[in-house]
């Protein structure tokens, strides 16, 4: 697939999809093929087709916060929080700059790769 710039449609997928407003199959979807990620096997893996997207979609401490909310509520699923957190932390359509970025990293790491209890242990 030929590399180019995200569209506005595309954009506001990726957007939805961090506030929780869109489903990761459903992104998929809305970004027609430009995105292609494998979180099942061994190897994660992750390619974006776009170029650079800028400006990049920034992760607050609330949609941290957000998420575990609507994870712990059993609103969002396991395995969906974990693939919520998986693309924020590989697509590099998102940054999470400022005084919360390392606590933002961290939970997007636990999350990613142990869900809620993993999170939940490393904060006990």
């Amino acid at each position: 697939m030929e590399r180019r710039n995200i569209t506005p449609g595309e954009r506001d997928a990726l957007h939805r999809f961090l506030k929780l407003d869109l489903s990761f199959d459903n992104l998929l979807i809305d970004v027609h093929g430009m995105i292609e990620i494998d979180i099942l096997s061994a190897e994660r893996r992750f390619t974006s087709h776009f170029y650079l997207v800028e400006p990049p979609l920034r992760v607050a401490k609330s949609d941290i916060e957000l998420a575990i909310q609507e994870g712990q509520s059993g609103r969002l699923s396991e395995r969906d929080l974990v693939r919520w957190a998986t693309m924020l932390l590989l697509n590099d359509a998102y940054v999470w700059e400022g005084e919360d970025e390392d606590e933002i990293a961290d939970a997007l790491n636990d999350l990613s790769f142990g869900g809620l209890e993993l999170y939940e242990r490393n904060r006990a």
